[in-house]
């Protein structure tokens, strides 16, 4: 699992898998209607529907707001206002393919200011291909089955249990600025600026 907003839970039911987890009724589409999602599980995928999952019923001005890396913020807030508990993110292929990579990168990095709601509402992780398999396997769906029509469903072969604690440490990180004068007589009036930031912790 790897950890996008984390809130003391204790929690075990069968999870919903909400598809994309938009819930924009205003715009003619909602992954959350018809469920009570207070105090559950619920599963979704990033970014939004492609052409043929929505058999182009997406509306077009969403594309630009839930765009993958985008988007998920405003469905986080949504799922919290619901009540869930816990919020499982399926992997993006790019996602799966560099998972190491990527959950050492999100779990080594300091600044989680950008992180979803932190502490104010659902846990969420973004969960490990394997598991994503396990989640669904017996299940008559598949959220990879591209050529099924696009739904949400409860899951009913799975059941996921949790009992998450977490703890929140304040870091100082302190800005450095540095001038380097040069010494061509007329080019040392001319300026230019080199920014660097340290991501991630142990990443360059």
């Amino acid at each position: 699992l790897l950890t996008r907003a984390g809130k003391n839970v204790q929690i075990k039911g069968k999870p919903i898998y909400l598809g994309y987890g938009i819930s924009e009724p205003e715009h003619g589409w909602d992954d959350l209607a018809g469920y009570d999602l207070k105090g559950k599980v619920v599963i979704i995928k990033y970014g939004f529907p492609t052409s043929k999952e929505s058999q182009d019923k997406f509306p077009s001005e969403l594309k630009r707001k839930y765009r993958p890396g985008r988007g998920e913020p405003a469905k986080i807030a949504k799922l919290n206002e619901a009540g869930v508990a816990l919020v499982l993110q399926l992997p993006t292929r790019m996602m799966a393919n560099r998972w190491e990579f990527i959950y050492h990168i999100e779990n080594t990095r300091l600044n989680r200011e950008t992180s979803y709601e932190i502490s104010k509402g659902a846990s969420v992780f973004s969960v490990h291909p394997e598991f994503r398999d396990m989640l669904f396997n017996g299940e008559r769906n598949s959220p990879e089955d591209k050529d099924a029509p696009y739904k949400t469903f409860e899951l009913q072969s799975s059941v996921v249990a949790a009992d998450l604690s977490f703890q929140v440490k304040e870091y100082k990180s302190p800005n450095i600025v540095g001038a380097v004068e040069g010494t061509d007589p007329e080019l040392k009036n001319e300026l230019i600026v080199i920014g660097a930031h340290l991501d991630h912790v142990g990443v360059t």
